[in-house]
């Protein structure tokens, strides 16, 4: 006799559920750790490019109007090379510089600006006076299985006479 019994058989199609069962659960979980490592990715990159413009904006400025020394404020207003006031605060959970009346949106619309602040610390080294500036601030998004995913970034930028 050739083929399967009517015993194997059954437990043949016992088994073929539970392995397809197993299988897409594994493909599921693949596709929700992937969701959110996308999202963990896209969180970090806007997070460095956020602190990296206003890194930027400090080192190359005469001076910090706001916050003053040995304070903390939600907006950072610096005084550019050119003279010009840049204004740096959250507006609506979005990041925005305002320079020369002109108010541009850093941060994209998926992502949520919270907690920003900005401390002044004027230390003197060496009878040198140096402004620390340290930015700080959470940026939140939600990956496309519904996780929210946070993380809090900061920097210190260095202002020297």
């Amino acid at each position: 006799m050739r083929g399967f019994t009517l015993i194997e058989s059954l437990i043949y199609l016992a088994l073929f559920p539970l392995i397809i069962y197993g299988a897409l659960a594994g493909i599921y979980a693949l596709t929700a750790s992937s969701q959110i490592n996308q999202t963990r990715a896209e969180v970090e990159t806007e997070g460095h490019f956020l602190l990296a413009k206003s890194t930027y904006d400090v080192t190359h400025s005469q001076r910090v109007s706001s916050p003053l020394q040995n304070a903390t404020s939600s907006t950072l207003a610096l005084i550019s090379d050119d003279g010009s006031a840049i204004i740096y605060e959250n507006d609506a959970s979005v990041l925005t510089r305002t320079q020369n009346g002109l108010s541009i949106p850093l941060s994209d619309s998926p992502f949520v600006l919270t907690s920003l602040t900005f401390s002044s610390i004027a230390t003197t080294t060496s009878g040198v006076s140096i402004q620390e500036l340290k930015t700080s601030f959470q940026l939140s998004s939600i990956a496309d299985n519904g996780q929210l995913y946070t993380e809090t970034f900061s920097d210190s930028s260095y202002l020297f006479p």
